[in-house]
């Protein structure tokens, strides 16, 4: 009989005794657990927390193994803005104070969500993170920093805030506490949502607070919707971000000021147009000389008004987006003129359209299309059809549309239609097109076609490696195909 003795060390957690392959399962379980953001926020009742805890309660050992996996995408998160001012605070530092967490590079991001008049006039989060335990715990190596700032003010929790006493120093101080954070930040994010105060001391707060912000090198503004005209005033003084967001209801004109004040670094703009006053700012900034948005990678537009189109042309020295990679337009084409395209045919790769443009023979009118005049454009996705539009198109348009599909073809490997199509149209005019070969990758919404349209149209695409459709009552039709008439390469898939 043979006994055998495991002996176990002391010092060690029995987590740590386990084989490396069993770690990397647990691991792979939390991935797939937390979708790729493993967010914890800052709650003593939260169950995330219990999870990652015992993980982290390990030898130096396996710190980078188990810390690289789970906290690669691990995102901290501080709320006060619904928690009463006097109810106990959670004791986070204890929490996270093990061995080796003080030692996690990977995590990349803290997120603090913060009530703004409350926390000016109480200094409760002042009063938190100035604990000595919060020094040195992970913060410092991370680089990203998300800072929501919301209006936080009358009733909450039965606790009234009162910011008629508030001072500059008070904002200034909640402002620089925020960014003490995370001192080494490359990537800081300033969020403002729902601040509707338009009392006329509050400008005088805002600009402190931007301007401390902006000075601690905030490169990203979110502006949400029911932000106050007073705000956005006072954000006009800030230059130098690289990418702003624009929600719903905030003014388009100091919105448009804000941007021209960085048109030299925005890389990533999106922004809602409305009056042509507004776009004007965008261009002109108040001035007489236009400006261009030489870094801007990435243009985003909700268009809400056209009563301004026909009487909007633009010179045709103006060329605002020379660099443009990404270019989405929701709502309808805002221009009678090739003002978006103009300089980046060489560098504009993603192109999204309301179907408007091209049922306007907008496009085609503007020669953006054309071989040779997108050298780079991989990808052209069209929204915006409806049963109207259906109508109208077989009624009145088909040349046209065979037209825009034949240069869509000629510049783009991937084509979506992202709404319902008129298939049989559609698929005329892809299989009439001069050139298919280029095709790889074919997505509509619904379609109104037979089986027999899609094989025909299989048929006359050699290289398409991928097709994705919604049949309108023609399931089991499309389920009767006889697999011998698909395509050798597709039968294969």
């Amino acid at each position: 009989m043979t006994t055998t003795v495991f002996a176990m060390d002391s010092h060690r957690s029995p987590f740590q005794t386990l084989p490396m392959l069993i770690v990397h399962k647990v691991v792979e379980y939390l991935e797939g657990r937390r979708k790729n953001s493993f967010t914890l926020d800052i709650d003593k009742h939260n169950k995330k927390k219990a999870v990652l805890i015992p993980l982290l309660m390990v030898s130096e050992r396996w710190h980078s193994t188990v810390l690289e996996s789970v906290c690669n995408n691990c995102v901290i998160s501080f709320d006060y803005d619904h928690r009463a001012v006097k109810m106990d605070l959670p004791a986070w530092p204890a929490d996270f104070s093990y061995p080796g967490f003080r030692k996690a590079p990977l995590i990349k991001r803290v997120v603090v969500k913060t009530g703004l008049w409350r926390d000016m006039c109480d200094d409760t989060f002042l009063t938190i993170i100035a604990r000595p335990e919060y020094e040195g715990v992970v913060f410092p190596m991370v680089s990203c920093l998300e800072i929501e700032l919301r209006q936080c003010e009358g009733s909450n929790y039965g606790y009234r805030y009162s910011h008629s006493s508030t001072s500059e120093k008070q904002v200034t101080n909640l402002a620089r506490a925020l960014l003490q954070l995370a001192p080494m930040a490359t990537n800081v994010v300033a969020k403002f949502i729902y601040i509707n105060s338009s009392e006329p001391n509050h400008m005088q707060l805002y600009s402190a607070l931007v301007s401390e912000l902006y000075q601690g090198q905030v490169d990203r503004i979110q502006v949400n919707s029911g932000v106050s005209s007073t705000l956005a005033l006072a954000l006009r003084s800030v230059s130098g971000l690289t990418s702003i967001v624009q929600g719903p209801n905030v003014s388009c004109s100091s919105f448009a000021q804000l941007a021209y004040c960085s048109a030299s670094t925005l890389r990533v703009l999106s922004t809602q147009i409305g009056q042509m006053e507004c776009w004007h700012s965008f261009i002109y900034g108040g001035t007489t000389v236009p400006t261009t948005y030489s870094a801007l990678t990435d243009l985003s537009l909700v268009v809400t008004d056209f009563s301004y189109q026909s009487s909007w042309t633009a010179t045709e020295d103006i060329v605002p987006f020379p660099v443009l990679t990404t270019l989405t337009v929701d709502g309808g084409y805002p221009f009678s003129d090739d003002l978006l395209f103009r300089g980046n045919g060489s560098t504009l790769k993603y192109l999204h359209l309301p179907f408007s443009a091209i049922a306007q023979n907008g496009l085609g009118r503007f020669g953006v299309l054309k071989r040779n005049g997108m050298a780079k454009m991989s990808s052209i996705s069209i929204s915006g059809i409806s049963d109207l539009d259906k109508a109208f198109l077989t009624e009145h348009l088909e040349a046209p549309v065979k037209l825009q599909v034949h240069q869509m073809l000629e510049v783009a490997a991937k084509l979506k239609f992202a709404t319902d199509t008129p298939g049989v149209l559609i698929f005329e005019s892809i299989r009439a097109a001069p050139n298919t070969a280029i095709l790889r990758y074919l997505e509509f919404g619904e379609l109104w076609c037979s089986a027999d349209d899609i094989i025909k149209l299989l048929v006359t695409l050699p290289r398409l490696a991928y097709l994705s459709c919604g049949i309108r009552e023609l399931q089991a039709e499309i389920l009767a195909i006889p697999v011998s008439e698909c395509p050798s390469r597709l039968r294969q898939k």
